[in-house]
């Protein structure tokens, strides 16, 4: 039986970094955007390490174990985003294990704690350790690593039957780990008053004498003062700041109304903002909410039954039963300490209630774990179901409600970006690009500004970094559409407009100064009729650019455009075709080209790619067949093909085209 319980131990241990990465693989960060940008910007502007390290600094935190543990990913991992999400991945597996190990105190069986212990390791309050590249595992994750090995020292020396030397040295490592934390996330200062009042008041540590009292009361003390010597009087800076730099206010409404929020969050009745906290409990579904409920009855059942089994007399000995009975007390004290620096800035984050959240789930298996059952077969099957049951809760408010979250959408706008950038529809030489708005929004215009950090997103995805104006931008005061774009240049200037993708509209308002520009054309292309095609026999010319979506081409010289390798012809209006339709690339291909064979490919209004069933080339003309089994939209036509060596030109060129010819055949 030991045997089969020593191989379960060793598959979980195993199986615990797959769970968590294919649990969150579908909100996996895939583009570096945001606060992240601006951290990696500012890194590699400095020069000496004890800059580097000092980073958080600049922001007015004094976390200079979280700027190492930056410094440190950056010089491992450059701009392998992948590398990032493998450490936050690997830092959440660590801290599944924490928790397991704290939980094993109790539970005295390996494979059930870490079983347990997933609630932690799968948590929604994770979901920024997880899907931020630079910012989540070294920062949250990290800090929640410090916090798990303070509170496995704390409860070892509380719960532990050893003499008073070893529950020194366990309080001692514990306030080690609490300056860890707090080196990393400043809100972690309130661990140091909670050891002090275990020192002090808590049962299970009057085997301590006085003079080991007194020296960890000093050594506490000592660690807060130096913490508030060091921000004020070495860094000049405040003993703590709130979110978005904002200084601390102390009020009554605001973080009660959070503090509400957050306690009702962690047992499960999910509240906030969307934007914050995804979907709340009230918009889920019926079956969902009576799940929720069950959990909370679960919760308060064996709470209840808990303090009522200490309570009785003839269970325990009295000295034990007020250990027990106050063991609970203080880790309540400890999960309040944890919310208050949480709730006292301008908004609540959910991220910042998982270590309160460890708390709630280490005082529920605690509570759990010393009920009486009849078998401990039974009693472990239970706590199993309920473990399911609350993964199940977790895991409904995350799916549910990622998709409102901020760092949802932020991601989803940097990957619209990054797509721009990866099929040449955003110029690699373009310096001012202009964002040309169908409704004036200044919160949207922040938002833009903040993922792609101030134009510094190209720079790290190799393009020239760029400035960013709005055009008719209330934010930017700058004149109507007709006189936004003052010296404007079509060499370095650019002007997109971003709807369900990114479209370059620079050729519409050279041609027009967007007069008549109609975003009919990009939000709903299938219905529009404003541009009539040729159906029968089309040939599209360097001239006829206007009619078309244009990516990946260059200007007009002398009836040729390089393209750059990525290349596609959108169509404005309507081009439906059925069973064969021959393509004529013609171009110009010098002896640099000769290598150059293109491909074409086409893409229907479904988003379905077709592949000619026929290729064949005839000097520098290259003809394409494709056959279509029913009527079809066909949206673009996409032109890839090898780039050549055109240095001292900095463009990224292929080949040079000169006209596409669709002519259609009738089977």
């Amino acid at each position: 039986m030991s045997k089969l319980k020593n191989l379960l131990f060793i598959l979980l241990v195993i199986a615990i970094p797959i769970i968590i990465y294919f649990y969150f693989l579908q909100w996996k960060t895939t583009t570096m955007y945001g606060d992240d940008l601006y951290i990696y910007k500012t890194h590699a502007a400095l020069n000496s390490f004890s800059e580097k390290i000092n980073i958080p600094g600049l922001f007015q935190k004094y976390r200079p174990v979280h700027g190492f543990s930056l410094h440190l990913l950056t010089e491992t991992f450059q701009k392998n985003v992948d590398g990032y999400y493998f450490f936050n991945i690997a830092i959440q597996a660590i801290n599944t294990f924490l928790f397991a190990l704290i939980l094993n105190l109790f539970l005295k069986s390996p494979a059930l704690s870490i079983i347990c212990s997933l609630p932690v390791g799968l948590s929604r309050f994770s979901y920024f350790n997880v899907t931020q590249l630079y910012n989540g595992g070294a920062l949250e994750g990290l800090a929640i690593t410090f916090f798990l090995v303070f509170l496995f020292y704390i409860m070892r020396a509380i719960v532990m039957d050893t003499d008073a030397v070893r529950k020194q040295g366990d309080l001692v490592r514990a306030m080690l780990f609490a300056n860890l934390c707090m080196y990393t996330h400043e809100r972690y200062i309130v661990l140091l008053p909670f050891i002090l009042l275990l020192i002090l008041f808590y049962p299970g540590l009057k085997i301590l004498s006085r003079k080991q009292k007194m020296i960890l009361t000093g050594v506490a003390i000592a660690s807060i003062c130096l913490n508030v010597f060091l921000k004020k009087v070495i860094y000049h800076m405040p003993f703590f700041v709130g979110t978005g730099g904002t200084n601390i206010e102390f009020s009554t409404s605001a973080p009660a109304a959070f503090f509400t929020n957050g306690f009702l969050s962690i047992i499960g009745i999910n509240k906030g903002p969307e934007y914050l906290a995804g979907i709340k409990f009230s918009g889920l579904p019926v079956i969902d909410k009576v799940l929720m409920v069950i959990l909370l009855i679960g919760f308060l059942i064996t709470f209840f039954t808990y303090f009522w089994q200490i309570r009785k007399p003839g269970t325990l000995k009295q000295s034990t039963r007020a250990e027990q009975f106050w063991l609970l007390p203080f880790l309540a004290m400890l999960f309040v300490a944890l919310l208050i620096p949480a709730v006292v800035t301008i908004r609540l984050v959910q991220r910042w209630l998982q270590a309160s959240y460890c708390v709630f789930i280490l005082s529920f298996i605690i509570a759990f774990s010393h009920i009486l059952f009849k078998t401990t077969y039974s009693r472990n099957s239970l706590l199993v179901l309920f473990i399911a049951l609350l993964l199940w809760c977790d895991f409904t408010y995350l799916n549910k409600g990622a998709g409102s979250i901020y760092l949802t959408s932020s991601e989803a706008m940097a990957d619209e970006f990054g797509e721009a950038i990866d099929k040449g529809i955003i110029r690699p030489g373009t310096k001012r690009l202009y964002i040309w708005e169908k409704h004036q929004d200044v919160n949207a215009e922040n938002a833009i500004k903040w993922v792609l950090a101030e134009g510094y997103f190209f720079n790290f995805y190799k393009q020239q970094e760029k400035n960013i104006f709005f055009a008719d931008s209330i934010y930017q005061k700058t004149p109507p559409y007709s006189n936004s774009f003052v010296n404007f240049n079509k060499n370095a200037d650019q002007i997109i407009y971003m709807d369900s993708s990114i479209v370059d509209i620079t050729n519409d308002y050279l041609q027009d100064s967007l007069k008549t520009f109609n975003t009919d054309k990009i939000d709903d292309p299938a219905s529009s009729n404003k541009i009539q095609y040729n159906q029968t026999q089309l040939r599209i010319t360097n001239d006829d650019f206007n009619k078309f979506i244009t990516i990946g081409f260059y200007d007009n010289e002398n009836g040729i455009r390089w393209t750059n390798g990525n290349a596609s012809i959108g169509f404005i209006g309507n081009y439906m075709i059925m069973d064969t339709l021959n393509i004529e690339l013609n171009t110009f291909m010098p002896p640099i080209c000769k290598n150059i064979n293109p491909k074409v490919l086409i893409t229907d209004y479904s988003n379905k790619v077709y592949r000619a069933g026929l290729t064949k080339r005839q000097g520098d003309k290259f003809i394409f067949r494709f056959h279509f089994e029913k009527l079809t939209h066909i949206q673009k036509i996409n032109i890839l093909s090898d780039t050549i060596d055109a240095l001292p030109d900095v463009r990224m060129l292929s080949f040079p085209f000169i006209s596409l010819e669709l002519k259609k055949i009738m089977n």
